[in-house]
């Protein structure tokens, strides 16, 4: 579930937006797309991984808050639904899940 965060890290804004439209253009009708979009604050930490990402961080605009919104209104799925929080232990890990629905 962990996914948007290491796609934006490696290909900014437009790389997860390009992800977010080619996998709407793979689901059939009716299709779902379960997204756990990661507190943005926690990207952070991550970006120090590598000067590359570090980069592509500091030139992130696209804020996760903002998926939800995007996702309806751009990408063009009919149906976004909050399924609640994933059952994480550790600090960090009780994310919103979202379901899209093509």
């Amino acid at each position: 579930f962990s996914l948007t965060k290491w796609i934006h890290l490696h290909h900014g804004d437009e790389g997860l937006k390009k992800f977010f439209h080619k996998v709407y253009r793979n689901l059939t009708p009716g299709g779902v797309f379960l997204v756990e979009p990661q507190d943005y604050a926690t990207y952070v930490k991550r970006s120090k991984i590598t000067p590359e990402m570090k980069k592509t961080y500091d030139g992130i605009k696209f804020r996760p808050e903002e998926f939800q919104d995007y996702l309806v209104k751009e990408v063009g799925f009919r149906e976004s639904q909050h399924l609640g929080q994933s059952d994480g232990h550790a600090k960090n890990f009780n994310r919103d899940i979202f379901l899209f629905r093509k």
